[in-house]
């Protein structure tokens, strides 16, 4: 936590700096922006969509597989969330792998399984 508090506390203080001296519209685009996209993006691949709507409790429905639009790499493996809910000691890259070989247990034992 005091680590993510420097972190910001420095961030704006360089925002601050750069407005401060003329470079408002530069700091905005080469660094308030890109901060915010890639944020957004983090917290939609790895919170929102391996877990939503996140109404179910329980080893098998409390996340679910879907069907990313940038592939498994630009998902971050998160199209494969739920065999890492599972099995956390299998690699990302091999997670696809698992995946289609245990989709008939998955299906079978209630799992959401959303357009895979």
């Amino acid at each position: 936590m005091l680590d993510a508090a420097v972190y910001n506390l420095v961030f704006y203080a360089v925002l601050m700096a750069l407005a401060w001296s003329g470079y408002a519209i530069e700091a905005a685009l080469l660094w308030w922006l890109p901060r915010h996209v890639g944020m957004t993006y983090i917290h939609y691949y790895l919170s929102w969509a391996p877990h939503h709507p996140a109404t179910d409790k329980g080893r098998y429905r409390d996340t679910r597989s879907f069907r990313a639009i940038f592939g498994n790499i630009g998902s971050m493996g998160m199209q494969y969330h739920i065999v890492h809910h599972l099995h956390p000691r299998i690699p990302l890259y091999r997670t696809p792998m698992a995946y289609w070989q245990m989709r008939d247990i998955l299906e079978a034992r209630g799992c959401r399984i959303d357009a895979l």
